[in-house]
């Protein structure tokens, strides 16, 4: 079923005219644990290996078609931002400052006094 699903996963990112459709990652602990990897910010290897006897043909065919499909995958790289010491003291002050609000709206919803601003 994983290997099933990473299929699907990896026909979907590899289509770039199916780039916008929602990709199931989810759908298996394999493709979930690899999500990063495959479509994320990050520069990846995918090795495969085959069996070079007749017997072995049906399954030296899919293996070389999931390798070529993976091939087609584009990851946009970026390098990761370094958060400074102020930038992580604004998303927690913004953080506390979401939290009052929750907390202040809970308690107006809870005593029926509740307006809402848009």
């Amino acid at each position: 079923m994983s290997l099933t699903v990473l299929w699907r996963v990896v026909r979907t990112l590899s289509d770039v005219s199916r780039r916008d459709e929602y990709v199931p990652y989810c759908d298996s602990q394999l493709t979930h644990f690899l999500q990063d990897s495959l479509g994320g910010n990050s520069r990846t290897a995918v090795i495969v290996t085959i069996h070079p006897d007749k017997d072995y043909e049906s399954d030296t065919f899919s293996t070389l078609a999931f390798a070529a499909e993976c091939r087609k995958i584009e990851n946009y790289v970026r390098p990761n931002e370094d958060l400074t010491g102020d930038t992580v003291m604004a998303y927690k002050s913004e953080i506390a400052r979401l939290r009052e609000e929750v907390r202040l709206t809970e308690e107006r919803t809870r005593s029926g006094y509740l307006i809402l601003s848009i």
